[in-house]
């Protein structure tokens, strides 16, 4: 019989597929969380209710991929302490403090207002839910402030070319669609603008040598 692997090779193979399938989450709701705010605040100003209709189109997707990273969340705070107990014994107080501010400040602003963004818009007025949705972006983006600060910049070019193709996608079936337009123009416009920024987080030193070596 082959050999099987020992417990902490078990252990750290549990927490990678923990991990990667839970970093997935997060990095698809930064992005999307200020896209549905910039819906939104473009249909109050604009009145165009294309605008209306992809936000509405844009939430319940939003909103099932937030409940599948708090889930998969939650089950990384008891890898935390049983698969790398060593790890946070060192490094506790570090990483412990971070995470604390980052539910403190970012996570309980997300879910306060969740529901008034998924279930407020007949409810709460165009006001308070404008405001709910603007509160559920900069939730998103401080949570990311704490945990995944150099990424930001990375998610948000994701989310662009997650709705250029989905907008690409719709095109390709209906070219008249004016919704379809408007998600790609707007991803279209938004991934040249991210592009340098996320390179520029991801390789600093990198591309600082590389302008250097260009003049």
């Amino acid at each position: 019989m082959p050999e099987l692997p020992d417990a902490l090779l078990m252990a750290r193979m549990q927490f990678a597929f923990a991990v990667g399938f839970h970093f997935a989450f997060p990095a698809i709701t930064i992005g999307p969380g200020s896209y549905l705010a910039v819906l939104e605040g473009l249909w109050l100003k604009t009145g165009n209710d294309a605008y209306l209709e992809l936000f509405r189109y844009g939430i319940k997707i939003f909103a099932i991929v937030f409940a599948m990273g708090v889930v998969s969340g939650i089950v990384m705070s008891y890898h935390f302490g049983t698969n790398c107990a060593v790890f946070s014994d060192k490094a506790g107080s570090i990483i412990g403090p971070l995470m604390a501010c980052e539910v403190l400040t970012a996570f309980f602003l997300e879910a306060g207002f969740l529901g008034i963004m998924l279930f407020g818009m007949a409810r709460a007025g165009k006001g308070l839910h404008f405001t709910a949705t603007l509160m559920m972006a900069a939730g998103t983006f401080i949570s990311a402030f704490w945990i995944l600060s150099h990424t930001v910049s990375a998610a948000y070019l994701t989310t662009a070319f997650l709705v250029g193709g989905v907008g690409a996608w719709h095109l390709l079936r209906d070219r008249d669609n004016p919704r379809s337009r408007i998600m790609f123009s707007m991803a279209m416009r938004m991934g040249p603008c991210l592009s340098p920024a996320a390179v520029a987080a991801v390789a600093p030193d990198r591309l600082q040598e590389a302008v250097i070596s260009a003049f």
